[in-house]
């Protein structure tokens, strides 16, 4: 979230929270840099329904920009966000789960084990 609030400004795991109560088109940032572990689409699919376009994936960052901005992503990047994003969904997923069984802090039936 250092593109909207500055560099001393953290909201590990809050993002969505944050981006709602932040008045989007009032404010309207030319840039949200957002650090996003893509577990899910959720934040991908707030920012588009706010009027914003993936314009970057770096690391573990998404970029995006106003939809009627000049700025488009190339080819290459696009189809790094789609790899990210849409095909490493599952494979994620499946990495969590491993790492949680492995640690004890899941057991089936939904249940939590004990902590690490």
């Amino acid at each position: 979230m250092s593109a909207i609030f500055g560099p001393d400004y953290e909201a590990e795991g809050l993002e969505i929270d944050v981006l709602r109560g932040l008045d989007l088109k009032r404010w309207r940032p030319r840039l949200i840099r957002i650090e996003d572990l893509a577990m899910n689409l959720s934040l991908h699919r707030y920012r588009r329904s706010r009027g914003y376009k993936c314009m970057r994936r770096t690391g573990l960052n998404s970029w995006y920009v106003p939809h009627d901005s000049p700025v488009t992503a190339a080819l290459k990047g696009r189809l790094q966000f789609v790899r990210k994003q849409d095909l490493g969904l599952p494979f994620r997923h499946l990495r969590e789960a491993s790492r949680r069984l492995r640690h004890g802090t899941w057991l089936p039936g939904g249940k939590a084990g004990p902590a690490p």
